[in-house]
Order: C-alpha cells, then sequence, then structure tokens
C-alpha cells in the first residue's frame, strides 16, 4: 500500500496521524521516505503519542529500525 498524506500546517499534524493510525490497523511495518528537515521525527512523535508510547521516539533518519508499541499493543 502506497499512501500520502500531505499536513498543511502544524496545527494538523496530532489529526493528520490518527487518520494514519486508523489505516495501519493490519500493518504491522511501516516505511517513511522524505529529505532531511521535512518532519518526519514530528510526525512520528505525534503518531506515538496517539498510541500511548511511553518511551523515548527517536529519528528515523539515523537508524536502520526504530520499533515502538503503544497501549494496546498498537
Amino acid at each position: 500500500m502506497n499512501q500520502t498524506f500531505f499536513i498543511p500546517t502544524e496545527k494538523d499534524i496530532e489529526s493528520t496521524a490518527r487518520d494514519f493510525l486508523s489505516l495501519l490497523r493490519k500493518y504491522k511495518v511501516v516505511a517513511f521516505y522524505g529529505e532531511m528537515g521535512v518532519g518526519k521525527t514530528t510526525f512520528i512523535k505525534a503518531l506515538c503519542r496517539e498510541m500511548g508510547v511511553e518511551g523515548a521516539v527517536t529519528s528515523p533518519s539515523f537508524a536502520l529500525v526504530n520499533e515502538y508499541e503503544g497501549n494496546e499493543g498498537r
């Protein structure tokens, strides 16, 4: 599945994260692609907040894999 999301303003990050998560129910692995500085880390932090992740969230740009588990095993 290839899906594109546009986030017009910083205020829209949280709602976009919720919309994105609603599509992930059957997927366990997600890949993010983007130039440095486009907001991947900011968006992933919003996703993790929505998922209830309590640990540290790090930049996807400098790791091969970052694994996060939220509440309810999501």
